[in-house]
């Protein structure tokens, strides 16, 4: 036997959803904070080269117009010196050397100050070299720029937003985790939902997941398979998981429905089984105590034994095939039939057996549908024997059967008691009769016609049914129209 009880998920620790989706949104805010630290990098630098450029722009044009002219112009930290040989450097390109106003050829480059100064100590300690050859190309004019104190204050700067930006990491570890533990609850409660919906006892979990909402998970442990009307509360403002709640109480709808819908099949079926089984017993005990003497009280049991026998077999077979139909264990044959042949049989074999009602019919030939002709000929019987049923001795009951391009239509009509108009809708419901008295009366088991429209259903086509009280009724069965094969025609005479 299945064990449907619920078990509580296993308690996971830091490797747990909400960590996970916790670090992944941490790592996208790191990602975002190192693009942001790695633009003002190349700002401040370009900042700096930029104001470097520009003094060094002077000190050119100051040597240009004389010597003393080049020692008016030094900014703080930087020196020139005049030096023979062009050094090792790069060399803008000629446009950009334009807009700086540096004669063609200029190299220029980084160097630490202090060439034992190790890496990354020494970055702070740097200095930025514009070399300007001569006119003669045969030496040239070294400009050095000391950026260490430019430095300084951008490491301090630094050091500072980069405190800053762990703290914010850190308190964003919290924040992101109870924003995605907000965000998720719907979600356990959803699964949580979906784990209790068959237990037959769903006890509390001893350790609750992280994304549990607080006096939730009570209420889901309600949900059995006898309490399920319970339903999801649908209150997130978000639309995705508003529309997931939904489609799960949708669900439960669903589920309720059919549960309750075997809950009625089973007490139905029991009841009719009842009372067949009381008679057997009944005239069993009457014949344990006397009536095997009495040879009238003998076949009088007998014949009711026997009655009730086949009433019980009936009832069984008909339950065995509404069983097979639910499964969709029932293979349909299909194959192309003339339903005007199967109306005609029907009521040939109907006139034969019953001689107490008047039966007419107006059929139209060559009505052609794929079907099982076992199926659609037990469907028109169970419409003639409601018809029969239900209809006064002396009374006509009519079969017509006729059909265009797209649909076939055989109807059984009668001038009986007809149906009332709030039964309708329940006719075909499993177990249902309209009147219990009559009911008792004609007997039957009030499940024909629900085989009969779960069979034209199976066909592709759907049943109308028009009745009015004391007036009669019609029962009409729509099937989809077919092309007959050549094989499938009469021969030509």
């Amino acid at each position: 036997m299945k064990d449907y009880s619920y078990a509580a998920p296993k308690r996971r620790r830091p490797g747990s959803f909400v960590w996970k989706l916790t670090l992944r949104q941490t790592g996208y805010i790191f990602n975002i904070l190192c693009l942001l630290d790695i633009l003002i990098v190349v700002l401040y630098t370009g900042s700096l080269i930029a104001v470097t450029e520009q003094a060094v722009n002077s000190v050119v044009t100051g040597s240009a117009s004389g010597g003393t002219g080049a020692a008016s112009v030094l900014s703080p930290g930087m020196t020139v010196t005049q030096e023979q040989g062009m050094p090792a450097g790069y060399e803008l390109p000629r446009q950009l050397e334009r807009e700086l106003y540096a004669p063609e050829g200029t190299l220029r480059g980084f160097r630490l100050k202090d060439a034992e100064e190790s890496y990354p100590w020494g970055m702070s300690r740097i200095e930025y070299e514009v070399c300007v050859p001569s006119e003669d190309r045969q030496g040239y004019t070294r400009i050095t720029f000391d950026l260490s104190p430019n430095l300084h204050r951008f490491w301090s700067a630094a050091a500072t937003i980069l405190c800053a930006q762990a703290f914010l990491l850190i308190a964003s570890l919290w924040g992101v985790s109870r924003s995605v533990r907000k965000t998720l609850a719907p979600i356990q409660q959803l699964a949580e939902t979906a784990h209790t919906i068959t237990s037959v006892a769903a006890p509390a979990p001893k350790h609750r997941e992280e994304l549990q909402l607080s006096g939730t998970i009570d209420t889901l442990n309600t949900i059995t398979a006898k309490r399920l009307d319970t339903r999801i509360p649908i209150a997130d403002e978000r639309a995705e998981l508003r529309g997931l709640a939904s489609a799960i109480n949708s669900m439960l709808d669903r589920l309720d429905a059919a549960y309750q819908s075997q809950l009625r099949f089973v007490s139905d079926a029991s009841h009719e089984l009842r009372t067949p089984i009381a008679v057997i017993q009944g005239y069993a005990n009457l014949l344990d105590r006397w009536g095997k003497e009495d040879p009238q009280a003998l076949q009088e049991s007998i014949d009711a034994i026997k009655a009730e026998a086949l009433g019980m077999q009936a009832l069984v077979e008909q339950l065995l095939f509404l069983a097979r139909s639910d499964n969709n264990s029932h293979v349909l044959q299909l194959e192309a039939l003339d339903v005007s042949m199967l109306a005609t049989q029907v009521i040939n074999e109907t006139q034969v057996i019953d001689k107490a009602h008047s039966f007419f019919s107006d059929i139209d030939p060559d009505q052609w549908v794929m079907g099982d002709a076992g199926m659609i000929k037990q469907t028109l019987r169970i419409f003639m024997d409601n018809a029969i049923k239900y209809t006064p001795e002396g009374e006509r009951i009519k079969i017509t059967a006729s059909g265009d391009s797209t649909w076939v239509r055989v109807s059984v009509s009668d001038n009986g008691i007809g149906i009332p108009e709030k039964d309708l809708p329940k006719v075909f419901d499993r177990f249902f009769r309209s009147d219990e008295s009559r009911a008792r009366h004609t007997g039957g088991t009030g499940l024909g016609l629900s085989i009969a429209q779960w069979t034209i259903q199976r066909h592709g086509g759907h049943v109308e049914i028009t009745s009015r009280k004391d007036f009669g009724t019609k029962l009409t069965m729509l099937l989809p129209t077919a092309q007959p094969r050549s094989a499938d025609l009469p021969a030509a005479q």
